[in-house]
Formats: C-alpha cells, structure tokens, sequence
C-alpha cells in the first residue's frame, strides 16, 4: 500500500469518526424504536423540530377501536419528518393544520437550535383539549415557538413535544349502560376502552424510550390542556326557561334516565332566572345562557378540579390557579372563558398590554417543567389551606380556594361572584352521572 493510500484512508477513518461522534451530540437524523427520521432547523426562530412521528401502529382494520398497539418492525429507510401527520377522525376544520385520516397516531419534537444529546433537556408534553370530541397536535395554535424562547431567555430551555390521540367514537365509545345494552361498547373487550387515553399512554411510554434521542430528559416528561353557547339569543319565553335548562342538562348525559326530577327540582332552585349572582361570564341580560354557563363552569371545571383535588392533594404535589384576567378584544358574552388564557402562552399575545403578564404566566409553566414547583409565588395546594394562585394582570396573588371567589368579567369594572352550588349536587348523584368531559393540564384551572 502506498504512502498517498494510506494517508487516504487515515483521513477517511477520522472524518467517519467525527461523523459518528457529531450524530452523538447535535443531529437533525434521529434513529427510534419507530425508525430514523430527519428533522428540520427553523433558523428564523431558533428552534428545530420534527413532525409526524409515529409512536404506535396505525389503528387500521383490525386495530379499530383497539388500543394502540406499539411498532416492533421500523423502518430501516431515514423518513423526512417535515410534515404533521394526519389529524384523527372528526368534523372537518380548517383549524386542524392537517388531513384526516384514522392513521393519525403521531407526535412532533420541538427543541431550542444546537440542542444535544447531553443536554437531557425537560420537555412539555402537550395534549389538546375539545371534550374528547375533537382536536389535533398539528393545530397551528399549538405552536411552541414562544414558550421556547421564552425558556432559553429565562436560562431555563424546555423542549416540547404534541400530540396526537383518537377522539370521539373512535377514541371513547360511548360506555354500556342499562337502558341501552347495544351500546357499540358492549362489543368491545374491556382492556380496549377509552383508546384516547390509551393513546397518550402509549405515547408517553414512547417518550420515555426515545426522547433521550433529541436531547430530552425521561424522568422529566411534564404533561400539559363551550357548549352553554348554544343557549346563546334563544329568546326562550320564561315559562319555558326551566324546561330548556333541564334539557341543557340532560343533552349532556349520556343516561339522564338516571336521574330524578327531584334533583333536576334542586339544580332549577340552585340555578334560578335572572340571578345576577351566579358566576362565570356573566352578566349578559341572556337569562337562560347566564344560567347555562354557571352550571356548566361549575359542573365541569371547578367541583371536578376540587373532587380531584380533595383526593390527589394527600398523594403528590398539586398547584391550582384561578385565571380571571379578561384579554381585551375577547368576546364579552364568554367573559373568562375555559382556554383563554392559552393565546397569552403560545402567542402571539393577543394585545400587547399583557405582555409582561404573558411573560409571567409563561415562566410559572417553564418553571414547573424544570423543578416541578411554578416558583416560590406559588403555594403548593394543600386540604388543609386550599390555597390557589389568582391569575391577573397587575393582580398575581394567593387566594383561598372557597365557594365565594371575585372573578372579572365581561370588561373593565365588571365583576361578579362565582357561587359554586354544584357540589351538594355532586355528592348526591355522581353515581349517576356520566358526562362529555373535558382535559387539562399539570397544573388545573378554574
């Protein structure tokens, strides 16, 4: 062998060497339990990202209404990860970001640019909310360009990670009940119900294999997510008001045979027309909307968060915030409205007087996804105080988490009472009930 061929093949062995230590530092080609997929650098933004990774087999043919079955067999070929995979079946929207199609499970890897794998970087894993009705990681409302920055601004950097899981019928058959035994359910093996929730634990469980591949963390994996307007200008007579109120409610039963008139009597009484002291995005004049909104914020937000909380506090370490700042240019009749608060996290800020507001609101949530504490501003909730973060501009403070809590609303000056009646009712008759629900996030709101 001659000097000059030696000499090539020295050159040859250390540019592979390099090549090999750099794909162990900072690459954009990943190599996971579902196959190798090459990202993208978002220079403009500081971020690099990869969409529409699979984290399970399509839930195809006989993976229908099954739970998420996780990919033993990759790909060996290296796969553009540049697009988001499709959204899961659901009423077309423009709003997806994404086609449809029941070949939906995957996720999408944001990290700050020049992110490595010694990094071990914690990551927001973020799962939409819409009643288990509708919604999809490719949402372009979701993107976490902001927080991103934000994380590397406050010497924090976060990665985040969505995603997506089967919604409405094909991710939560409606459960089997007495009345109606032919329930779509009672065909399907136990073990295979609520393939939504499925769905995210499966993907949760890819994470914690492969995350590590983008410069994530394992052990710090952080989950983070109206229908009274349809009463809205129905202009109901009020002799009828009740009667429409009671079907409100019934509407969002799955089995309101259940319950008694009595009980329906009591929430009539709990809940009464043209009563300006109900909370929520009150008050609009709309009598039968007022009502609506009050027992929906109070049936499915806030005794749900309490219920959760009188028994999760005694187990891990629990914060609960009460968001009561109302964004100029938000419609007025929602007031405070569940999600609000989501425009002031991924941006862009809707009005730029809540900006340092935003910021603030921001950091509580990097914070918590670096230390799993929001920060000393923040009390840990515990049964013995109950103490809640208040969230407003101007106004960030402790208070207790009781029946009677001031709430802006609707505009400047307007202020009501949140009166929360619902839990007498949730004592008696949750037994009973079974209702749409809704998800949140690791630290619940009001």
């Amino acid at each position: 062998m001659g000097p000059f061929n030696f000499l090539a093949i020295v050159l040859l062995f250390a540019c592979l060497v390099r090549a090999s230590s750099d794909s162990s530092t900072n690459t954009l080609s990943v190599h996971l339990t579902s196959g190798s997929f090459a990202g993208e650098s978002l220079a403009a933004n500081g971020t690099e990202r990869w969409l529409g990774i699979p984290f399970a087999q399509p839930p195809l043919g006989s993976l229908r209404f099954k739970a998420p079955v996780a990919i033993t067999r990759p790909s060996q070929i290296l796969r553009n990860a540049t697009q988001f995979g499709n959204a899961c079946p659901q009423a077309a929207s423009a709003g997806l970001g994404a086609s449809i199609s029941e070949d939906c499970l995957f996720l999408n890897v944001w990290r700050p640019s020049g992110t490595t794998t010694r990094d071990k970087l914690p990551a927001l894993v973020w799962f939409y909310g819409g009643a288990f009705m509708d919604g999809a990681a490719s949402d372009p409302s979701f993107d976490p360009t902001r927080i991103l920055a934000r994380s590397v601004t406050i010497g924090k950097p976060i990665m985040f990670i969505s995603v997506n899981y089967r919604v409405n019928t094909f991710g939560f058959l409606p459960r089997l009940v007495k009345h109606e035994p032919q329930l779509a359910s009672s065909h399907v093996p136990t073990e295979d119900l609520n393939a939504g929730l499925l769905d995210q634990r499966a993907a949760l469980t890819f994470l914690q294999d492969n995350i590590g591949m983008f410069g994530g963390d394992p052990a710090k994996l952080n989950e983070g997510t109206s229908f009274s307007q349809s009463l809205l200008n129905l202009n109901t007579p009020s002799a009828e008001e009740d009667a429409a109120f009671v079907t409100f409610i019934k509407d969002l039963m799955i089995d309101p045979s259940t319950i008694t008139n009595s009980t329906f009597d009591t929430l009539i009484s709990l809940y009464p027309a043209n009563d300006s002291s109900l909370g929520g995005a009150f008050n609009t004049g709309d009598s039968l909307y007022d009502r609506g909104e009050a027992w929906y914020t109070d049936n499915m937000y806030l005794s749900a968060r309490r219920l959760l909380f009188a028994k999760a506090a005694p187990l891990q370490p629990l914060f609960a915030y009460f968001f009561e700042e109302f964004i100029p240019g938000n419609p007025t009749d929602l007031g405070v409205y569940h999600g609000s608060e989501l425009g002031l996290l991924f941006g862009p800020v809707p009005n730029s007087i809540e900006d340092d507001f935003a910021n603030q609101l921001t950091d509580f949530y990097i914070n918590f996804i670096n230390d799993l504490n929001p920060g000393s501003q923040w009390p840990q909730y515990e049964l013995s105080t109950k103490k809640v973060l208040q969230l407003m501009r101007n106004n960030v403070t402790v208070i207790p988490d009781e029946d009677d809590i001031p709430q802006l609303c609707c505009g400047p000056g307007a202020v009501s009472k949140i009166v929360s009646r619902s839990q007498m009712f949730y004592a008696a008759s949750l037994e009973n009930l079974s209702v749409n629900g809704s998800s949140g996030n690791s630290m619940p709101s009001d």
